[in-house]
């Protein structure tokens, strides 16, 4: 498994756990998080196809690492992108909290 794949599998396992809490930003669309001093975000992009998604990983120091988009992932790992911007937008906008309050008002 290659650095970049296990950095996908972290983000997405640590997210899906609730391990790692993803914030919106004023971009929307976008998501940022934190793991030690390495920043993450994520976000919905809508330039070249109506949708899609794009990764930035930023240093310690705040300089852009390494990007991950449609244009320079295999189709296996895009799909794994597309899964933690699900992932990261569910965590920074609470959306299971939201579902279990619909859920319960719907039971009454």
């Amino acid at each position: 498994m290659s650095q970049l794949e296990r950095v996908m599998e972290g983000l997405h396992r640590r997210t899906a756990e609730g391990r790692l809490k993803w914030e919106p930003t004023v971009a929307e669309g976008q998501f940022v998080t934190a793991v030690d001093a390495i920043a993450v975000a994520i976000q919905e992009t809508k330039w070249p196809r109506p949708k899609g998604c794009r990764l930035e990983i930023l240093d310690e120091e705040g300089r852009l690492a390494e990007v991950l988009d449609h244009g320079n992932t295999s189709a296996d790992q895009y799909e794994a992108l597309e899964r933690l911007y699900a992932e990261a937008r569910r965590s920074a906008l609470s959306s299971q909290i939201t579902l279990e309050k619909l859920a319960k008002a719907l039971e009454a």
